[in-house]
């Protein structure tokens, strides 16, 4: 399919025995049998019906190809449907043939023309079958979990509507919760994580030719260099142990400042004097612009900035204009100015930290904090 041109491939199916919603009973083995062999051939979006019931959703492993996904809903379950647990002819009437699903999947293309799941999301629904003047009438109630205290005002629940749609909620959770949603946001995270470096690699070989990177660009290019991966590490962490979105996006926050802080003291070892494992001046002889350079750029006069920009561009490999850049930026405040900004990204990450409980976990990310700052490699 995709070696045909498809970027992405959904397939719908009329699958499965009625009714069975049971953990053995469906989905059945003819359906995971098919399923695994569709996400063998590279299929990312499997869908069913025919059940009238909601069966499990499930992420499968491709057995053919080891970064390959698929997520399958087993059985969407009813929409309008006359199918009430009263008038089925089974022994266990439940009111599962209440219960049905939408199904929300978002693609991503990347700048390599590749596309992916980006994200995956179940809102349950209930089939609100009741008598209005005579006639009886079908509403498809979305039970999203946010607004669970308005249903009744929303919908115009009574209390034994409310109770019932409140009953299906917790069926079709207590189906779909089985898979493990996080790490589709996992995946986006690394995904958009790699673009936002390429990004960043790209407009730090752009300004290196002209030499033209102000203090915000520099911002931008560290963001995403280097903070970017550490944002989606900090953030990855909280995905997995089931944080919510905002807990995920504070953390992601934390990576990303401790990231900026990070890059800065990598700059400031450039114009130190210790033996650190990076020879002093690399970046420099890399034509790499870097803060207490940029800083010192903008503070100088013309003819100052001249002569710097003319080391940077064209001596950068004699080791004595270097050496005498290095000592110019050194006694013009480079270093002093660079720390207060790597001090300010480090007091920000400390300030998200502080908002947390006391814990193991915490302790932990304030020492990796710390080490950004204070290590001497």
């Amino acid at each position: 399919m995709k070696a045909a041109g498809a970027e992405a491939t959904v397939v719908y199916l009329h699958w499965g025995e009625e009714y069975k919603w049971k953990t053995g009973e469906g989905p059945n083995a003819n359906q995971t049998a098919m399923a695994q062999k569709l996400c063998d051939m590279g299929v990312d979006v499997i869908v069913g019906g025919h059940p009238h019931v909601v069966q499990p959703v499930d992420l499968l492993q491709s057995g053919t190809d080891a970064e390959h996904k698929t997520i399958v809903l087993y059985s969407m379950g009813n929409a309008v449907s006359n199918q009430r647990k009263e008038e089925m002819q089974q022994s266990d009437p439940t009111g599962h043939t209440e219960d049905g699903v939408l199904f929300c999947v978002t693609f991503a293309k990347y700048s390599d023309g590749s596309v992916c799941v980006d994200s995956a999301e179940l809102i349950p629904t209930w089939v609100n079958m009741h008598a209005n003047s005579g006639s009886t009438e079908y509403n498809i109630l979305p039970l999203e979990e946010s607004t669970a205290a308005q249903w009744q005002a929303q919908f115009g629940l009574t209390d034994t509507q409310l109770a019932n749609a409140k009953a299906s909620f917790d069926r079709t959770q207590a189906l779909t919760l089985a898979v493990d949603y996080g790490e589709f946001d996992m995946l986006r995270e690394v995904g958009h994580t790699a673009k936002r470096m390429s990004e960043g690699e790209l407009l730090q070989i752009e300004k290196a030719r002209r030499l033209n990177i102000t203090e915000e660009v520099y911002y931008d290019v560290i963001r995403g260099k280097t903070a970017s991966l550490i944002g989606a590490c900090t953030a990855v962490g909280a995905i997995s142990v089931g944080a919510d979105k905002a807990t995920v996006d504070r953390m992601r926050e934390l990576g990303l400042l401790c990231g900026m802080a990070f890059q800065i003291k990598d700059d400031l070892f450039d114009y130190t004097e210790e033996k650190i494992g990076k020879p002093t001046g690399i970046d420099i002889r890399e034509q790499k612009m870097t803060l207490p350079l940029i800083y010192v750029l903008n503070q100088v006069s013309k003819d100052e900035r001249k002569w710097m920009v003319n080391i940077v561009k064209r001596h950068n490999k004699d080791k004595k204009r270097v050496r005498e850049l290095i000592d110019f930026v050194r006694s013009h405040g480079g270093l002093e100015y660079a720390e207060a900004k790597m001090n300010a990204f480090k007091d920000q990450a400390m300030d998200i930290l502080s908002q947390c409980p006391s814990s193991q976990a915490r302790t932990s990310l304030e020492e990796m904090v710390r080490y950004c700052t204070e290590r001497k490699i």
